[in-house]
């Protein structure tokens, strides 16, 4: 299906132009832009994604979800008993502490202390009169 979309100025600058479509298919879609003050051509395609949306009134298969939960050592837990649910989220043990370090040779300023300190031992020999 082709359809033609005119172009408006936005008036902010010059050669600045702006339009709105509206795709209603998913899929690749051929663009075409055609001056017809200079014959000019511009062609590229667009790429629109479909809708990942869940279907309204299909039901969570949950055989699906207690597979996942298996799988990644995880629980499954009846919503209709929030109880339970607070208490598997307080019995989840706190992370051990982790150290994190800071490599000094890759440290921005680590470099720009290094070219401070030459600078200043540059000058100070430029002004005790050695070359």
């Amino acid at each position: 299906k082709v359809d033609t979309v005119r172009f408006r100025s936005t008036g902010d600058e010059w050669g600045a132009f702006a339009t709105t479509a509206t795709v209603t298919e998913p899929g690749r879609h051929a663009v075409t832009l055609i001056s017809p003050q200079t014959n000019g051509r511009l062609e590229t395609s667009i790429f629109v994604q479909g809708s990942a949306t869940e279907k309204i009134g299909s039901p969570a298969r949950p055989e699906v979800l207690t597979e996942i939960a298996n799988m990644t050592r995880g629980k499954v837990v009846d919503a209709a008993n929030p109880d339970q649910i607070i208490d598997s989220l307080t019995q989840i043990p706190e992370p051990p502490p982790s150290i994190r370090r800071l490599q000094l040779w890759c440290h921005p300023l680590t470099a720009l202390g290094f070219v401070l300190l030459l600078g200043i031992f540059w000058t100070g020999r430029k002004m005790i009169g050695m070359i």
